[in-house]
Protein backbone atom coordinates (compact mmCIF):
# COMPACT_ATOMS: atom_id res chain seq x y z
CA UNK A 1 0.00 0.00 0.00
CA UNK A 2 1.44 3.17 -1.08
CA UNK A 3 1.69 6.41 1.15
CA UNK A 4 -0.75 8.33 -0.91
CA UNK A 5 -3.32 5.12 -0.22
CA UNK A 6 -2.79 5.10 3.28
CA UNK A 7 -3.10 9.12 3.79
CA UNK A 8 -6.12 8.95 1.81
CA UNK A 9 -7.70 5.97 4.23
CA UNK A 10 -6.35 8.16 7.23
CA UNK A 11 -8.45 11.29 6.08
CA UNK A 12 -11.41 9.80 5.27
CA UNK A 13 -11.51 7.78 8.99
CA UNK A 14 -10.91 11.13 10.53
CA UNK A 15 -13.63 12.68 8.29
CA UNK A 16 -16.18 9.99 9.86
CA UNK A 17 -15.06 10.65 13.40
CA UNK A 18 -15.32 14.43 12.72
CA UNK A 19 -18.96 13.79 11.48
CA UNK A 20 -19.66 11.53 14.69
CA UNK A 21 -17.92 13.70 17.55
CA UNK A 22 -20.51 16.52 15.77
CA UNK A 23 -23.51 14.67 15.76
CA UNK A 24 -23.29 13.28 19.41
CA UNK A 25 -22.46 17.16 20.46
CA UNK A 26 -25.49 18.49 18.69
CA UNK A 27 -27.12 15.70 20.72
CA UNK A 28 -25.65 16.66 24.20
CA UNK A 29 -26.45 20.15 23.66
CA UNK A 30 -29.80 19.43 22.91
CA UNK A 31 -30.12 16.93 26.07
CA UNK A 32 -28.50 19.91 28.10
CA UNK A 33 -31.20 22.43 27.07
CA UNK A 34 -34.19 19.74 27.91
CA UNK A 35 -32.67 19.28 31.19
CA UNK A 36 -32.12 22.52 32.56
CA UNK A 37 -35.92 24.13 30.59
CA UNK A 38 -37.47 20.70 32.69
CA UNK A 39 -35.67 21.62 36.28
CA UNK A 40 -36.55 25.69 35.48
CA UNK A 41 -40.23 24.60 35.13
CA UNK A 42 -40.27 21.84 37.95
CA UNK A 43 -39.40 24.72 40.29
CA UNK A 44 -42.35 26.79 39.08
CA UNK A 45 -44.50 24.35 39.55
CA UNK A 46 -43.37 23.71 43.29
CA UNK A 47 -43.82 26.94 44.33
CA UNK A 48 -47.22 26.87 43.01
CA UNK A 49 -47.98 23.57 44.66
CA UNK A 50 -46.82 24.96 48.49
CA UNK A 51 -49.24 28.29 48.15
CA UNK A 52 -51.08 30.36 49.98
CA UNK A 53 -48.82 29.01 53.38
CA UNK A 54 -45.54 27.92 51.76
CA UNK A 55 -42.80 29.38 49.65
CA UNK A 56 -39.64 28.38 48.20
CA UNK A 57 -37.21 31.39 47.81
CA UNK A 58 -33.78 32.14 48.21
CA UNK A 59 -34.31 33.16 51.66
CA UNK A 60 -34.42 29.27 52.90
CA UNK A 61 -31.16 28.31 51.95
CA UNK A 62 -29.29 27.26 54.56
CA UNK A 63 -26.37 29.28 56.54
CA UNK A 64 -23.25 26.22 56.25
CA UNK A 65 -24.82 26.02 52.31
CA UNK A 66 -21.20 24.75 50.45
CA UNK A 67 -19.92 22.99 47.10
CA UNK A 68 -20.84 19.50 46.92
CA UNK A 69 -18.69 18.83 43.46
CA UNK A 70 -16.22 20.39 41.79
CA UNK A 71 -15.14 20.41 37.77
CA UNK A 72 -11.35 19.38 37.51
CA UNK A 73 -9.26 19.11 34.74
CA UNK A 74 -7.29 16.26 34.53
CA UNK A 75 -3.86 15.12 32.90
CA UNK A 76 -4.79 13.99 29.43
CA UNK A 77 -7.20 17.08 29.35
CA UNK A 78 -10.57 15.32 30.05
CA UNK A 79 -13.08 17.43 32.56
CA UNK A 80 -14.42 15.41 35.24
CA UNK A 81 -16.72 15.78 37.84
CA UNK A 82 -15.42 15.17 41.68
CA UNK A 83 -17.25 14.69 44.67
CA UNK A 84 -16.78 17.08 47.56
CA UNK A 85 -16.47 15.37 51.35
CA UNK A 86 -18.81 17.03 54.13
CA UNK A 87 -16.83 20.03 55.90
CA UNK A 88 -16.41 18.99 59.75
CA UNK A 89 -17.56 21.69 62.30
CA UNK A 90 -14.55 23.46 64.29
CA UNK A 91 -15.59 22.15 67.74
CA UNK A 92 -13.86 25.22 69.69
CA UNK A 93 -14.04 28.52 69.26
CA UNK A 94 -10.83 30.82 69.02
CA UNK A 95 -10.83 34.21 70.20
CA UNK A 96 -11.43 37.06 68.08
CA UNK A 97 -8.17 38.78 69.40
CA UNK A 98 -5.25 39.18 71.46
CA UNK A 99 -6.96 41.83 73.62
CA UNK A 100 -10.21 39.99 73.96
CA UNK A 101 -7.73 36.91 75.66
CA UNK A 102 -5.70 39.44 77.80
CA UNK A 103 -9.14 40.36 79.36
CA UNK A 104 -10.50 37.21 79.92
CA UNK A 105 -7.09 36.29 81.40
CA UNK A 106 -7.66 39.16 83.74
CA UNK A 107 -10.86 38.58 84.95
CA UNK A 108 -10.16 34.42 85.59
CA UNK A 109 -7.21 35.10 87.77
CA UNK A 110 -9.57 37.59 89.93
CA UNK A 111 -12.07 35.14 90.16
CA UNK A 112 -10.75 31.87 90.95
CA UNK A 113 -9.43 31.42 94.54
CA UNK A 114 -6.02 31.10 95.47
CA UNK A 115 -6.73 27.89 97.20
CA UNK A 116 -8.06 26.15 93.85
CA UNK A 117 -5.60 27.64 91.26
CA UNK A 118 -2.62 26.08 90.33
CA UNK A 119 -0.91 27.81 86.92
CA UNK A 120 -2.50 30.77 84.64
CA UNK A 121 -0.39 30.98 81.76
CA UNK A 122 -0.91 34.05 78.95
CA UNK A 123 1.01 32.60 75.75
CA UNK A 124 0.68 34.46 72.47
CA UNK A 125 -2.08 32.45 71.10
CA UNK A 126 -4.07 33.71 74.09
CA UNK A 127 -4.86 32.94 77.29
CA UNK A 128 -4.71 29.08 78.61
CA UNK A 129 -6.18 28.48 81.91
CA UNK A 130 -5.49 25.32 84.16
CA UNK A 131 -7.33 24.97 87.08
CA UNK A 132 -6.86 21.85 90.11
CA UNK A 133 -9.74 21.03 92.39
CA UNK A 134 -8.97 20.48 96.27
CA UNK A 135 -10.41 17.11 95.56
CA UNK A 136 -8.90 15.12 92.31
CA UNK A 137 -11.53 14.76 89.49
CA UNK A 138 -11.06 10.87 89.65
CA UNK A 139 -11.93 10.48 93.25
CA UNK A 140 -15.35 12.07 92.14
CA UNK A 141 -15.99 10.20 89.13
CA UNK A 142 -17.10 6.34 89.36
CA UNK A 143 -16.27 3.48 87.04
CA UNK A 144 -19.82 3.81 85.11
CA UNK A 145 -19.30 7.50 84.37
CA UNK A 146 -15.49 6.70 82.79
CA UNK A 147 -17.22 4.57 80.56
CA UNK A 148 -20.14 6.75 79.63
CA UNK A 149 -17.26 9.42 78.89
CA UNK A 150 -14.73 7.33 77.22
CA UNK A 151 -17.61 5.64 74.60
CA UNK A 152 -19.00 9.26 74.05
CA UNK A 153 -14.96 10.09 73.04
CA UNK A 154 -14.90 6.99 70.52
CA UNK A 155 -17.80 8.35 69.43
CA UNK A 156 -17.40 11.44 67.91
CA UNK A 157 -13.48 10.50 66.56
CA UNK A 158 -15.37 7.64 64.80
CA UNK A 159 -18.42 9.38 63.61
CA UNK A 160 -18.40 10.98 59.97
CA UNK A 161 -20.00 14.10 58.89
CA UNK A 162 -23.28 13.13 56.69
CA UNK A 163 -24.21 15.73 53.63
CA UNK A 164 -27.39 17.94 54.28
CA UNK A 165 -29.37 17.47 51.25
CA UNK A 166 -30.41 20.81 50.27
CA UNK A 167 -33.96 19.54 49.90
CA UNK A 168 -34.88 19.88 53.39
CA UNK A 169 -33.98 23.17 53.15
CA UNK A 170 -37.47 23.84 52.20
CA UNK A 171 -39.17 21.50 54.76
CA UNK A 172 -38.78 18.14 55.73
CA UNK A 173 -41.53 16.83 53.20
CA UNK A 174 -40.62 18.68 50.11
CA UNK A 175 -42.62 18.68 47.25
CA UNK A 176 -42.35 16.26 44.52
CA UNK A 177 -41.45 18.98 41.62
CA UNK A 178 -39.01 20.15 43.49
CA UNK A 179 -37.60 16.21 44.00
CA UNK A 180 -37.53 16.34 40.23
CA UNK A 181 -36.37 19.85 39.59
CA UNK A 182 -33.14 18.92 41.54
CA UNK A 183 -32.97 15.43 39.78
CA UNK A 184 -33.28 17.37 36.15
CA UNK A 185 -30.27 20.15 37.42
CA UNK A 186 -27.74 17.40 38.65
CA UNK A 187 -28.63 15.11 35.44
CA UNK A 188 -27.67 18.40 33.42
CA UNK A 189 -24.14 19.44 35.32
CA UNK A 190 -23.52 15.59 34.26
CA UNK A 191 -24.38 16.14 30.50
CA UNK A 192 -22.54 19.75 30.41
CA UNK A 193 -19.13 17.66 31.35
CA UNK A 194 -19.96 15.57 28.58
CA UNK A 195 -20.42 18.42 26.51
CA UNK A 196 -17.24 20.02 27.32
CA UNK A 197 -15.40 16.56 26.65
CA UNK A 198 -17.47 16.31 23.29
CA UNK A 199 -15.90 19.63 22.12
CA UNK A 200 -12.65 19.22 22.93
CA UNK A 201 -12.45 15.79 21.16
CA UNK A 202 -14.21 17.85 18.15
CA UNK A 203 -11.79 20.34 18.55
CA UNK A 204 -8.38 17.93 18.70
CA UNK A 205 -10.13 15.88 15.57
CA UNK A 206 -10.40 19.26 13.48
CA UNK A 207 -6.54 20.12 14.14
CA UNK A 208 -5.69 16.54 12.92
CA UNK A 209 -8.11 16.95 9.91
CA UNK A 210 -6.10 20.53 9.22
CA UNK A 211 -2.17 18.51 9.53
CA UNK A 212 -3.49 15.86 7.23
CA UNK A 213 -4.83 17.79 4.53
CA UNK A 214 -1.56 19.68 4.45
CA UNK A 215 -0.06 16.92 4.24
CA UNK A 216 -1.93 15.71 1.37
CA UNK A 217 -1.80 19.10 -0.47
CA UNK A 218 2.05 18.21 -0.04
CA UNK A 219 2.18 14.83 -1.78
CA UNK A 220 -0.69 15.44 -4.57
Amino acid sequence: MSDKHALCIEIDTTWSSLFQSYEELSRLRDLLHKQTKEGSFKIAKARVAVLPTGRITQDQYGSDISATSVVESEENGVVALKKLPPRIKQKAVQAESKTANMDIYKILSQAIPASTKTELTNTKEGAKVFVKKAQPESATKTPETKEVETQEEDSEETSTPEMKNPLYWFGYFPPQPLVQAQRNYSEALETAILLVNEKRKLDQLSSELEALMKKKEELF
